[in-house]
């Protein structure tokens, strides 16, 4: 069955570590399980840096190839915590960075590569159905992985290997596979295991990404509070383009003149939707986040006058917010 990657799930379990307990070793294990697992296995991108949302296999070996923004910003969120991951954290950064955001400034939510309805110009088709020559297969595998993609998926000698084409593009959600090579994906062994994870690694670089354009109040929030988190050589940077994504959240999602924040928009526009009390915490924490590290005013500002209207608009008489 298929398995999700959820950082946040993990940040529960580190938190459930950092307050201790009875349940404290218990929640320890299953984060380093977890880690572990996604870590040694295939759901980072080492083409383009971050994480994928999800595996194919219950082994996190075979990944989906869709990345979710609102992950990467949770990895941030879990790895800046222990310093054995901060190498992990420029690269989360650069990938939110080059792959969510849109031209407008702020991130969309997913990307995924070739998922769903996608329509191809024949240009990208042809370049997409050509992705593998036999040259190809003998340059990346080594000859263990080669006879056994050849074997396993019937691949000629002659060069035909438009089964190769179905396994990649099994991953990139294209909906070409076959039957056959579908019940195959579930149960491979080494070496063709392997093999598969060569291929995937160098498919990355070969297909175009498709991306949502739709911004989401709640994500922008979580990803502005996790580059805060990314120090070092380009910390600055970071802080920048955090900065940045605020001032594009207040001045595109906020209605200064109904005391609104929206939930979304799409190209700079948003729509009719008021975003949730999540919403509202979301982008007044992020605020805080910001001016706790820059000292500059002009956020805390905002934030205490987003909490005005928060406690207003969802605050109830029995104390928790309403949603």
């Amino acid at each position: 069955a298929p398995k999700d990657v959820s950082f946040d799930r993990i940040g529960f379990l580190d938190a459930e570590v950092s307050i201790g307990g009875s349940h404290a070793e218990i929640a320890r294990k299953m984060r380093d399980l977890m880690l572990d697992g996604i870590l040694g296995a295939g759901m980072r991108d080492f083409v383009r840096g971050g994480f994928y949302t999800s595996s194919v296999d219950e082994a996190w070996a075979l990944p989906d190839f869709r990345k979710s923004a609102v992950e990467q910003a949770n990895a941030i969120e879990v790895f800046h915590r222990n310093p054995i991951y901060a190498k992990l954290l420029n690269e989360l950064g650069e990938c939110l960075i080059s792959e969510f955001r849109m031209e407008n400034g702020l991130y969309s939510d997913r990307v995924a590569l070739l998922s769903g309805p996608t329509k191809l110009s024949e240009e990208i088709a042809s370049a997409i159905a050509n992705t593998w020559t036999f040259e190809d297969l003998q340059s990346i595998l080594s000859p263990m992985e080669l006879s056994a993609m050849l074997d396993t998926f019937d691949i000629g000698i002659d060069g035909n290997t438009s089964a190769v084409q179905d396994v990649v593009g099994a991953y990139a959600g294209r909906n070409v596979i076959r039957p056959k090579i579908k019940d195959r994906l579930i149960d491979l062994k080494e070496p063709e295991k392997s093999a598969v994870a060569a291929l995937n690694r160098n498919s990355q670089s070969r297909h175009f990404l498709k991306k949502e354009l739709i911004a989401s109040l709640g994500t922008n929030a979580l990803i502005a509070s996790a580059l805060l988190k990314i120090e070092g050589n380009d910390g600055e940077r970071f802080v920048s383009e955090a900065r940045s994504i605020l001032g594009l959240l207040w001045g595109i999602h906020f209605d200064s003149k109904n005391k609104r924040l929206f939930s979304s928009s799409r190209n700079s526009k948003c729509g009719r939707g008021e975003a949730s009390s999540k919403g509202y915490a979301l982008l007044i924490s992020a605020l805080l986040d910001f001016h706790g590290q820059t000292r500059e005013a002009l956020f805390l500002d905002r934030a205490l006058r987003l909490q005005a209207i928060m406690d207003d608009r969802f605050a109830s008489e029995e104390g928790p917010y309403w949603i």
